[in-house]
């Protein structure tokens, strides 16, 4: 039990709720954040501030949020009952410290998790110090919070607002999202939106476009929900925001992108001349949808990992297309599409399914219901008659597997480079954009420091060799594993290829995409 008596501020918590424990009789109350504020500010070393989950003016999650941000130092500790456990976890993950659990703890227990809490949030402290002494940011899943007031006009921004978003917030103080919309304001975007405000509902996703001082371009993205006092009165929203100014700029170059290609593909008659030079441009714009040098070399040293590829269209332009998509320090996605065609309608297709990727962010971890989004989408895009087979997977080294899930794809394979050993996954499912509705199923394969995982477009496997055999599925896993054992550790995706092109003749028939990805090392 700890030594000397705690200083705690209850906020949203009554004693006979908490059971009434001797450390909390003396404790300074209140159910208001904006008051639990103030008491914090003036009450010298503050141990913790206990929060439960009947915060008169907001949402304990926001509540959590300001704390965290205004008071780093001090520990943050929810209390709740057994039932509402999964609530506090919630909160824990916002930025809570830890949680008590007042029904099925005696008073020694929650003390022992106070005291303990007390202790890990000053070493966070110290460790927090540190971290910023040497330029790091820690990451959150958002980059600022925001209130709304009841006439629903912004009235904070936390901290970190005019960090992310380059942008005072006395702009938007005192203006409601849809007059913050500036750039390109569209008031049937907003009708939607503003009912939704009318009738106190949460929402999510609500993008807002503005200009800064120099004119340019900068857009957010904000999720919100109502607050309402206990007697039913309609307080405000709170709410978080992300910066997404540099996904709509790139969106808005895959479109110029696109629509260059689409503006070629009709005129390619009558303008032969003009078509060579707008081919190159072409030609650099799809090569400018791969995954950038610096964004590999970012993931392979968060990730311990080392990435390769070789891209080669069979014309100037191509259906084949592959990814990487970072979704946290650990996890990040590798995908490998091929659109049935080629040439100029099958790179258009390549620059629908890149801005599909940008756009959706939601279920990315979850490979299976991704590609459902993707082909609800590219069936309402694709011309009639036209699809793509693809594969999808998140290289999960904490767990060590890769899991993937199909659509009509090569299957994938993972090698190991010290024994040669090939175990190859399952590339079946309906392909994208063919079947309205169409599900898809989810798969793993074990991967650990040492293996590769490889990724293949159909042309490695349909390729006939001299004497016109193609070498199939086997043919594939069995070069692959040759490969691999010559090389070792040194194997990368050209390597694994060089035995194939003494067999083959090229140019090739299709066009022809590998992605190797070594693990060197575990989380």
């Amino acid at each position: 039990m700890t030594a000397a008596p705690l200083k705690l501020i209850l906020l949203g918590i009554s004693c006979e709720e908490a059971m009434a424990p001797a450390f909390m009789r003396n404790a300074a109350q209140t159910d208001r954040l904006d008051e639990c504020l103030r008491m914090a500010g003036s009450m010298p070393s503050c141990d913790a501030v206990m929060i439960g989950l009947d915060i008169a003016d907001t949402l304990p999650v926001h509540a959590v949020r300001r704390l965290a941000e205004a008071f780093p130092d001090i520990a943050l500790i929810v209390c709740a009952s057994s039932r509402q456990e999964l609530t506090a976890l919630t909160l824990v993950d916002a930025g809570a410290t830890d949680y008590v659990l007042h029904d099925v703890m005696d008073d020694d227990n929650q003390i022992s998790r106070i005291d303990y809490a007390i202790q890990r949030q000053a070493a966070r402290s110290i460790f927090r110090i540190s971290f910023e002494a040497r330029g790091c940011k820690p990451e959150r899943p958002w980059d600022w919070a925001f209130e709304l007031g009841p006439d629903l006009k912004f009235r904070w921004f936390s901290g970190k607002f005019e960090a992310r978003q380059h942008v005072s917030a006395s702009v938007l103080l005192g203006r409601k999202p849809w007059e913050v919309d500036e750039v390109d304001h569209d008031p049937e975007r907003w009708r939607q939106y503003i009912k939704d405000f009318t009738e106190r509902k949460p929402f999510s996703s609500l993008a807002c476009r503005l200009r800064d001082h120099q004119g340019g371009r900068l857009t957010f993205r904000i999720w919100g929900d109502p607050v309402f006092a206990p007697d039913g009165g309609f307080l405000g929203y709170v709410g978080t925001g992300v910066d997404i100014s540099a996904e709509v700029e790139n969106t808005t170059r895959l479109n110029d992108a696109y629509e260059l290609l689409k503006d070629m593909f009709d005129d390619l008659q009558s303008y032969r001349e003009k078509v060579e030079e707008d081919m190159d441009v072409a030609r650099r714009s799809q090569r400018e949808l791969l995954p950038k040098p610096e964004l590999l070399a970012t993931v392979e040293e968060q990730c311990n990992v080392r990435l390769s590829y070789f891209f080669e269209p069979t014309m100037e332009l191509g259906g084949d297309i592959w990814g990487l998509v970072p979704l946290s320090a650990e996890l990040f996605a590798l995908y490998l599409a091929d659109f049935s065609g080629h040439g100029v309608a099958a790179a258009l297709n390549t620059f629908r399914l890149t801005t599909l990727i940008q756009e959706h962010h939601e279920q990315r971890e979850e490979p299976a219901a991704y590609l459902e989004i993707l082909n609800s989408r590219l069936k309402e895009n694709l011309p009639t008659g036209q699809y793509a087979t693809m594969l999808y997977g998140i290289v999960d080294q904490a767990a060590g597997v890769f899991r993937y899930a199909a659509a009509a794809a090569p299957r994938p394979l993972v090698i190991d480079l010290k024994t040669g050993g090939v175990v190859p996954g399952d590339g079946r499912g309906l392909p994208l954009g063919a079947v309205s509705g169409a599900k898809y199923q989810e798969r793993e394969l074990k991967i650990g420091p040492g293996s590769m995982i490889v990724l293949a477009s159909d042309a490695l496997a349909e390729s006939a060799d001299m004497d016109g055999v193609p070498l199939g599925k086997d043919g594939v896993a069995e070069l692959l594993r040759a490969a691999a054992l010559e090389k070792g550790e040194a194997s990368n995706a050209w390597t694994l290829l060089d035995p194939f092109f003494k067999k083959v003749e090229r140019p090739l028939k299709d066009d022809l995409t590998l992605v190797s990805c070594q693990i060197l090392a575990s989380f």
